[in-house]
């Protein structure tokens, strides 16, 4: 199973790095959307998933042997 960087992009496109999950992580956060459809994953134009947070923050999942850091990427998808 992939491993991805974790990010969360604040308002404002302010970005904090959280580091690199396993790829259960991952699967867990989008199991948990299906019971709250306002959350829906949506994939970003970098290939990572994007997922709305309650506080209106976005976490940002990136594939580890993406090109590039979410740090780098992270943008409204």
């Amino acid at each position: 199973m992939p491993h991805y960087h974790a990010a969360i992009v604040h308002p404002g496109d302010e970005t904090t790095y959280c580091g690199i999950v396993p790829g259960e992580h991952v699967e867990a956060v989008l199991a948990a959307c299906e019971t709250h459809p306002e959350r829906e994953p949506k994939t970003g134009r970098d290939g990572g998933i994007y997922v709305l947070r309650a506080d209106g923050d976005l976490d940002h999942y990136l594939p580890v042997d993406a090109p590039a850091r979410p740090t780098e990427t992270a943008v409204t998808p």
